[in-house]
C-alpha cells in the first residue's frame, strides 16, 4: 500500500482540479453572457481560480504571468463591484453590502501589493551589488 502523497504532489493534484473547475466556470459564464448579454463582476472569479491554479502548475515566466492575470482579475472584479456601490453610498441610494465590502477588500489588496513592490525596490536598492 503506497504511503501518503508528498505535499508537492498533493498541491499539484488540487491545482489541476481547481484549473478544471475554473475552466468549467469560465465556459458557463461565457454561455450565460452569450444568452443573457449581461456580465456581472462575479463572473471574473472563475478566471481567478483558473489563473491561480495555472500559476501553481506553471514554472518561470508563465507562473509570473498567470499570477499577474489572477491579481488583475481580482482588481477588476472588486473595483467593478465596489465603485458603483461606493457611489451609491455617497449619493444616499440603496447599495449591496457585498459589493461594497468586495471593493474595500480589493482596495486593501492593492495597497498591500503596492507596499510589497515598494519594499522590494528598496531592498534591491539598499543591497550591495
Amino acid at each position: 500500500m503506497p504511503g501518503p502523497a508528498p505535499e508537492a504532489a498533493r498541491r499539484r493534484r488540487w491545482a489541476r482540479i481547481a484549473l478544471v473547475v475554473g475552466l468549467v466556470g469560465i465556459g458557463i459564464n461565457l454561455v450565460d453572457w452569450a444568452v443573457s448579454g449581461d456580465l456581472v463582476p462575479s463572473d471574473v472569479f472563475p478566471l481567478l481560480v483558473a489563473a491561480g491554479a495555472g500559476a501553481e502548475l506553471a514554472k518561470g515566466r508563465a507562473r509570473r504571468a498567470l499570477r499577474a492575470v489572477a491579481a488583475t482579475a481580482v482588481a477588476v472584479a472588486g473595483l467593478a463591484a465596489g465603485v458603483p456601490a461606493a457611489a451609491a453610498v455617497l449619493r444616499g441610494e440603496p447599495f449591496a453590502w457585498l459589493d461594497l465590502m468586495l471593493g474595500v477588500l480589493v482596495v486593501l489588496y492593492l495597497v498591500v501589493l503596492v507596499m510589497a513592490a515598494v519594499a522590494r525596490v528598496r531592498a534591491r536598492a539598499s543591497s550591495p551589488a
